[in-house]
């Protein structure tokens, strides 16, 4: 393994396909430190930090959230549609994707829907 600077911040992120049980490694399975799932949501329903927030108590709901990213698209540094969560748990990351589609509350009436899925 390469050496690491000191004080450098590492997130290690499992999938259960990734992991051979038959590899000596296969304990590292109980190491699921994050997990990240995908959030496609329409750019139109949010537009203000209050919608922000309304996506991130709707996605804290599964469990510890560790990480709240929304991409921007690099040509014009608008949103894309898209935002990824990080849990602490791999657990609350599952229950969150169990129910793909789910409706926000504090979003613009038309703009509820979401779609949750594993990030790839």
């Amino acid at each position: 393994l390469a050496q690491l600077p000191p004080n450098t911040r590492v997130r290690l992120e499992f999938d259960d396909e990734a992991l051979d049980p038959n590899d000596t490694i296969g304990t590292m399975n109980s190491l699921r430190i994050a997990r990240t799932v995908v959030v496609k949501h329409s750019i139109e329903g949010i537009r203000t930090l209050r919608h922000s927030l309304s996506l991130l108590e709707h996605m804290k709901k599964y469990g510890t959230v560790t990480s709240f990213k929304f991409m921007r698209d690099p040509v014009n540094n608008e949103r894309s549609g898209m935002a990824f969560v990080s849990y602490l748990h791999y657990d609350d990351a599952k229950a969150a994707i169990a129910l793909r589609e789910q409706s926000v509350k504090g979003l613009p009436e038309s703009f509820e829907s979401i779609d949750v899925s594993a990030k790839t």
